[in-house]
């Protein structure tokens, strides 16, 4: 949570003033009578603020008019037990998740985010690599505390439709995903609709051609029987734009590894190289290079092969 004039730890409040806490100094400011209040993300009132802020640690986001009186406070309440819900934002500075009631949590995570332990479908993990992966599927996650940041993310794919294609059977109409690590078959409707890449294609089609390069996402009717499949190829190519220990970047995307990068495997013109030699390649002797990058279901790199150009 970055803290300036305008932004900490609420520490006092009545009707016409208040008083933040923000990078170890005080900040006083009064407040405008038509004050706009919002409370961990919905609308609120000024009252509520004041009754509680004894008993509830709230953080701040100040917006002054000319005068430099208070029109707009946005608060959140922090705590520093472990909350759950859907995560809904993943940002440099904060987290927002969403609770049962769709009320939506606004929590402030560790200045250095490489601090933050985080683990995703009980893997070991990292803050940049879920904060890519939240935007395509959905989390349940857990939080925990440290000093009011979030020092721990546990999350879990809720998205049980979409997942690497493992088997389709057009006799028996069923179709097999391996989703958060375990594999899940699903029957097929007898009209069942199917798109390849983004394009119309058939069941017979796609049981030609399919590989286990294949990520597949299903949609489900009542019944739980599936009526469309979209199935889009897990091999990316381009050319290499960067590399780092966390990510490689091709035609401006950004893919994050599955494992850590010594487990990567790693090929340069038909060779099997490491890490190192791709990244000192490329930023040292300045090779340049085509890519094509093999992806697990949840879109993380798990093999390189690299041509020079």
């Amino acid at each position: 949570y970055y803290e300036d004039e305008e932004n900490g730890v609420l520490t006092f409040i009545n009707s016409r003033r208040l008083t933040i806490e923000a990078a170890g100094d005080e900040y006083n400011y009064n407040i405008d009578e038509d004050v706009d209040v919002t409370i961990n993300g919905k609308s609120g009132k000024l009252s509520t603020i004041t009754d509680n802020y004894k008993n509830v640690s709230y953080r701040v986001s100040l917006t002054l008019d000319r005068d430099d009186y208070v029109t707009e406070i946005e608060a959140t309440e922090e705590s520093e037990s472990v909350s759950e819900g859907t995560l809904t934002y993943v940002g440099s500075s904060y987290i927002k998740i969403e609770d049962k009631d769709e009320t939506e949590y606004k929590y402030n995570v560790l200045d250095d985010t490489d601090d933050i332990d985080v683990e995703v479908d009980g893997k070991s993990s990292s803050y940049d690599k879920l904060m890519d992966l939240y935007k395509d599927y959905t989390y349940k996650v857990e939080l925990s505390f440290k000093d009011g940041d979030v020092s721990r993310i546990e999350a879990t794919n809720q998205d049980e439709n979409k997942g690497e294609m493992r088997d389709l059977d057009t006799k028996n109409m069923t179709i097999d995903l391996r989703i958060s690590g375990k594999t899940k078959s699903f029957e097929l409707d007898d009209d069942v609709t199917v798109k390849i890449n983004g394009n119309s294609s058939s069941l017979s089609k796609l049981d030609r051609e399919w590989t286990t390069d294949y990520i597949a996402e299903l949609t489900l009717n009542s019944k739980n029987v599936v009526t469309k499949i979209s199935v889009t190829s897990s091999s990316i190519e381009g050319y290499l734009d960067n590399i780092s220990s966390k990510k490689i970047t091709v035609d401006d995307e950004d893919y994050y590894y599955a494992d850590d990068v010594d487990d990567i495997t790693f090929t340069i013109d038909g060779k099997t190289k490491d890490y190192d030699t791709l990244y000192d390649r490329f930023h040292d002797d300045e090779d340049r290079f085509k890519v094509v990058l093999t992806l697990n279901g949840s879109g993380e790199v798990t093999k390189v092969t690299a041509t020079t150009r």
